[in-house]
Protein backbone atom coordinates (compact mmCIF):
# COMPACT_ATOMS: atom_id res chain seq x y z
CA UNK A 1 0.00 0.00 0.00
CA UNK A 2 2.79 2.39 0.72
CA UNK A 3 4.65 1.64 -2.34
CA UNK A 4 1.52 2.56 -4.49
CA UNK A 5 1.20 5.87 -2.73
CA UNK A 6 4.25 6.59 -3.49
CA UNK A 7 3.76 5.46 -7.33
CA UNK A 8 1.04 7.76 -7.15
CA UNK A 9 2.57 10.51 -5.76
CA UNK A 10 5.55 10.19 -8.42
CA UNK A 11 3.19 9.79 -10.88
CA UNK A 12 1.30 13.28 -10.32
CA UNK A 13 4.92 15.34 -9.97
CA UNK A 14 6.15 13.70 -13.52
CA UNK A 15 2.63 14.70 -14.97
CA UNK A 16 2.96 18.62 -13.17
CA UNK A 17 6.16 18.40 -14.63
CA UNK A 18 5.35 17.47 -18.01
CA UNK A 19 2.80 20.32 -18.42
CA UNK A 20 5.46 22.52 -16.78
CA UNK A 21 7.84 21.93 -19.63
CA UNK A 22 4.86 21.92 -22.53
CA UNK A 23 3.85 25.37 -21.55
CA UNK A 24 7.32 26.75 -20.64
CA UNK A 25 8.78 29.14 -23.23
CA UNK A 26 12.02 31.00 -24.74
CA UNK A 27 11.24 34.78 -25.40
CA UNK A 28 13.34 37.00 -27.06
CA UNK A 29 12.34 40.60 -26.02
CA UNK A 30 11.82 43.21 -29.09
CA UNK A 31 10.53 46.42 -27.48
CA UNK A 32 9.69 47.56 -24.05
CA UNK A 33 8.92 50.71 -22.07
CA UNK A 34 7.47 51.54 -18.83
CA UNK A 35 7.48 55.36 -19.55
CA UNK A 36 9.38 55.74 -16.46
CA UNK A 37 12.16 58.26 -18.26
CA UNK A 38 9.81 60.47 -20.68
CA UNK A 39 9.28 63.76 -19.93
CA UNK A 40 6.13 65.57 -21.42
CA UNK A 41 7.38 67.43 -24.60
CA UNK A 42 9.69 64.51 -25.04
CA UNK A 43 10.10 63.34 -29.04
CA UNK A 44 10.12 59.48 -27.11
CA UNK A 45 11.50 56.44 -28.25
CA UNK A 46 11.06 56.84 -32.27
CA UNK A 47 6.91 57.08 -31.41
CA UNK A 48 4.89 59.25 -33.71
CA UNK A 49 1.69 60.58 -34.46
CA UNK A 50 -0.66 60.53 -37.72
CA UNK A 51 -4.01 60.91 -38.76
CA UNK A 52 -6.87 59.59 -41.19
CA UNK A 53 -9.53 62.19 -41.33
CA UNK A 54 -13.25 62.03 -42.11
CA UNK A 55 -11.90 58.37 -43.37
CA UNK A 56 -9.60 59.75 -46.20
CA UNK A 57 -5.99 59.93 -46.93
CA UNK A 58 -3.38 59.04 -44.09
CA UNK A 59 -1.27 62.33 -42.84
CA UNK A 60 1.35 60.75 -40.65
CA UNK A 61 4.16 61.85 -38.74
CA UNK A 62 2.67 64.95 -37.63
CA UNK A 63 4.03 65.47 -34.30
CA UNK A 64 6.23 63.45 -32.73
CA UNK A 65 5.05 61.55 -29.30
CA UNK A 66 4.45 62.35 -26.57
CA UNK A 67 3.76 65.73 -26.92
CA UNK A 68 2.26 68.24 -24.55
CA UNK A 69 -1.76 68.71 -23.84
CA UNK A 70 -1.15 71.69 -26.53
CA UNK A 71 0.40 70.39 -29.57
CA UNK A 72 0.38 66.40 -29.53
CA UNK A 73 -2.01 63.69 -28.77
CA UNK A 74 -0.17 62.05 -25.82
CA UNK A 75 1.25 63.02 -22.76
CA UNK A 76 3.57 61.30 -19.88
CA UNK A 77 0.74 61.38 -16.97
CA UNK A 78 1.13 59.79 -13.30
CA UNK A 79 -2.16 57.79 -12.56
CA UNK A 80 -0.18 54.59 -12.27
CA UNK A 81 -1.14 51.94 -9.39
CA UNK A 82 1.15 49.74 -7.21
CA UNK A 83 2.42 48.00 -10.81
CA UNK A 84 2.73 51.11 -13.31
CA UNK A 85 5.55 53.48 -11.81
CA UNK A 86 5.03 56.82 -11.60
CA UNK A 87 4.75 57.90 -14.98
CA UNK A 88 2.49 56.15 -17.81
CA UNK A 89 1.76 57.61 -21.36
CA UNK A 90 -1.29 59.05 -22.19
CA UNK A 91 -3.29 58.66 -25.38
CA UNK A 92 -5.89 61.33 -26.48
CA UNK A 93 -7.56 63.08 -29.45
CA UNK A 94 -7.80 66.94 -28.89
CA UNK A 95 -7.99 67.70 -32.44
CA UNK A 96 -11.59 69.46 -33.59
CA UNK A 97 -13.40 71.73 -36.09
CA UNK A 98 -10.88 74.43 -35.14
CA UNK A 99 -8.11 72.30 -36.24
CA UNK A 100 -5.98 72.90 -39.75
CA UNK A 101 -7.78 69.25 -40.41
CA UNK A 102 -10.89 70.65 -40.41
CA UNK A 103 -10.88 74.04 -41.42
CA UNK A 104 -13.71 74.94 -39.15
CA UNK A 105 -16.32 72.73 -40.42
CA UNK A 106 -18.07 70.97 -37.70
CA UNK A 107 -18.82 66.91 -37.63
CA UNK A 108 -15.41 66.12 -38.81
CA UNK A 109 -14.38 62.67 -37.73
CA UNK A 110 -10.71 62.93 -36.73
CA UNK A 111 -8.97 59.21 -36.17
CA UNK A 112 -5.58 59.74 -34.54
CA UNK A 113 -2.53 57.10 -34.37
CA UNK A 114 0.41 57.13 -32.01
CA UNK A 115 2.58 54.49 -33.13
CA UNK A 116 5.90 53.22 -33.35
CA UNK A 117 7.79 50.59 -35.51
CA UNK A 118 9.64 48.21 -33.33
CA UNK A 119 11.46 46.16 -36.09
CA UNK A 120 11.21 43.38 -38.69
CA UNK A 121 10.80 39.86 -38.67
CA UNK A 122 13.80 37.65 -39.15
CA UNK A 123 14.02 33.94 -39.84
CA UNK A 124 14.31 33.56 -36.42
CA UNK A 125 11.26 34.77 -36.00
CA UNK A 126 9.53 32.28 -37.85
CA UNK A 127 7.16 29.92 -35.31
CA UNK A 128 6.93 32.18 -32.83
CA UNK A 129 3.72 33.69 -31.56
CA UNK A 130 4.82 37.79 -31.71
CA UNK A 131 2.77 39.05 -28.60
CA UNK A 132 2.32 43.03 -27.63
CA UNK A 133 1.57 42.97 -24.12
CA UNK A 134 0.64 46.12 -22.03
CA UNK A 135 -1.37 47.75 -19.06
CA UNK A 136 -4.13 50.34 -19.45
CA UNK A 137 -6.97 51.80 -18.04
CA UNK A 138 -9.54 54.62 -19.30
CA UNK A 139 -9.38 58.22 -18.65
CA UNK A 140 -11.62 61.42 -19.86
CA UNK A 141 -14.53 59.97 -22.03
CA UNK A 142 -16.70 61.75 -24.22
CA UNK A 143 -19.25 60.26 -26.95
CA UNK A 144 -18.90 59.90 -29.78
CA UNK A 145 -15.53 58.24 -29.22
CA UNK A 146 -13.11 55.07 -30.33
CA UNK A 147 -10.15 53.82 -28.69
CA UNK A 148 -7.61 50.82 -29.84
CA UNK A 149 -4.41 49.23 -29.19
CA UNK A 150 -2.63 47.41 -31.90
CA UNK A 151 -0.03 45.32 -33.65
CA UNK A 152 0.59 45.56 -37.08
CA UNK A 153 2.70 43.62 -40.01
CA UNK A 154 2.88 45.91 -42.76
CA UNK A 155 4.34 45.25 -46.26
CA UNK A 156 8.39 46.99 -45.80
CA UNK A 157 9.70 44.14 -48.79
CA UNK A 158 7.52 45.45 -51.40
CA UNK A 159 7.36 48.87 -49.96
CA UNK A 160 3.45 49.26 -50.03
CA UNK A 161 3.51 49.37 -46.24
CA UNK A 162 -0.27 47.89 -46.73
CA UNK A 163 -1.18 45.92 -43.80
CA UNK A 164 -0.08 41.84 -43.80
CA UNK A 165 -1.35 42.04 -40.64
CA UNK A 166 -3.85 43.81 -38.03
CA UNK A 167 -4.60 42.99 -34.25
CA UNK A 168 -6.45 44.76 -32.34
CA UNK A 169 -7.69 45.64 -28.47
CA UNK A 170 -10.69 47.59 -28.06
CA UNK A 171 -9.74 49.81 -25.42
CA UNK A 172 -13.12 51.41 -24.86
CA UNK A 173 -15.41 48.55 -25.00
CA UNK A 174 -13.00 46.57 -22.54
CA UNK A 175 -11.87 48.88 -20.13
CA UNK A 176 -12.60 50.69 -17.08
CA UNK A 177 -10.75 53.50 -14.89
CA UNK A 178 -9.35 50.66 -12.87
CA UNK A 179 -5.93 49.41 -14.21
CA UNK A 180 -5.96 45.99 -16.14
CA UNK A 181 -2.70 44.19 -16.17
CA UNK A 182 -0.88 42.44 -18.93
CA UNK A 183 -3.25 42.49 -21.42
CA UNK A 184 -2.15 40.79 -24.83
CA UNK A 185 -3.09 40.37 -28.38
CA UNK A 186 -0.54 38.14 -30.84
CA UNK A 187 -0.40 37.09 -34.11
CA UNK A 188 1.32 33.70 -35.35
CA UNK A 189 4.88 34.38 -37.59
CA UNK A 190 5.06 32.41 -40.64
CA UNK A 191 7.74 32.51 -43.12
CA UNK A 192 5.57 34.73 -45.66
CA UNK A 193 5.87 37.70 -43.03
CA UNK A 194 10.00 37.54 -43.12
CA UNK A 195 11.16 41.09 -43.50
CA UNK A 196 8.51 42.44 -42.73
CA UNK A 197 7.74 45.47 -40.27
CA UNK A 198 6.39 45.21 -36.77
CA UNK A 199 4.49 48.27 -35.50
CA UNK A 200 2.68 48.77 -32.68
CA UNK A 201 0.48 51.83 -31.16
CA UNK A 202 -3.24 53.45 -30.25
CA UNK A 203 -5.87 54.84 -31.75
CA UNK A 204 -8.22 57.63 -30.64
CA UNK A 205 -11.26 58.33 -33.01
CA UNK A 206 -13.41 61.34 -32.15
CA UNK A 207 -15.88 64.17 -33.42
CA UNK A 208 -15.42 67.86 -32.30
CA UNK A 209 -13.63 67.91 -29.32
CA UNK A 210 -14.60 65.09 -27.73
CA UNK A 211 -12.32 63.51 -25.40
CA UNK A 212 -10.74 59.86 -25.99
CA UNK A 213 -8.10 59.45 -22.82
CA UNK A 214 -6.58 56.10 -22.33
CA UNK A 215 -3.82 55.89 -20.44
CA UNK A 216 -0.95 52.78 -21.55
CA UNK A 217 2.31 51.27 -19.61
CA UNK A 218 4.48 48.41 -19.21
CA UNK A 219 4.31 47.93 -22.87
CA UNK A 220 6.51 44.84 -24.17
CA UNK A 221 6.69 43.37 -27.37
CA UNK A 222 8.38 39.56 -27.52
CA UNK A 223 8.40 36.54 -29.75
CA UNK A 224 7.53 33.38 -27.88
CA UNK A 225 7.66 29.58 -28.85
CA UNK A 226 6.78 26.76 -27.28
CA UNK A 227 9.48 24.67 -26.15
CA UNK A 228 8.62 20.43 -26.47
CA UNK A 229 8.26 18.16 -23.78
CA UNK A 230 11.78 16.86 -23.33
CA UNK A 231 12.20 12.84 -24.30
CA UNK A 232 13.45 11.87 -20.97
CA UNK A 233 10.10 13.23 -19.22
CA UNK A 234 8.14 11.01 -21.09
CA UNK A 235 10.14 8.19 -20.37
CA UNK A 236 10.50 8.76 -16.69
CA UNK A 237 6.32 8.95 -16.77
CA UNK A 238 6.36 5.61 -18.89
CA UNK A 239 8.83 4.34 -16.12
CA UNK A 240 6.36 5.46 -13.50
CA UNK A 241 3.17 4.17 -14.98
CA UNK A 242 5.20 0.94 -15.29
CA UNK A 243 5.97 0.68 -11.42
CA UNK A 244 2.14 1.54 -10.75
CA UNK A 245 1.35 -1.33 -12.77
CA UNK A 246 3.75 -3.61 -10.78
CA UNK A 247 2.79 -2.48 -7.60
CA UNK A 248 -1.26 -3.45 -8.78
CA UNK A 249 -0.23 -7.32 -9.55
CA UNK A 250 1.47 -7.39 -6.26
CA UNK A 251 -1.49 -5.97 -4.40
CA UNK A 252 -3.51 -9.00 -5.69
Amino acid sequence: MKFNKVCKSSLALAMMSALGYSSASHAALSYSNDFESFVTGDVGDGWTIGNIVNGGAWWGGVVAAPGDYNNGYSAIVSEGGPNQGTQQLSVFNDYNPWSPFGDGVSNVEIQAFVYKDVGTITADDVGKTMTFEFDAKLGNLEAPWQADAFIKVLDAVGGTFDEFVLVEYDSDANLTTDWQENIQISFFVDASLIGQLVQIGFTNTSVDYGATGVVYDNLSVAGVSAVPVPAAVWLFGSGLLGLVGVARRRKS
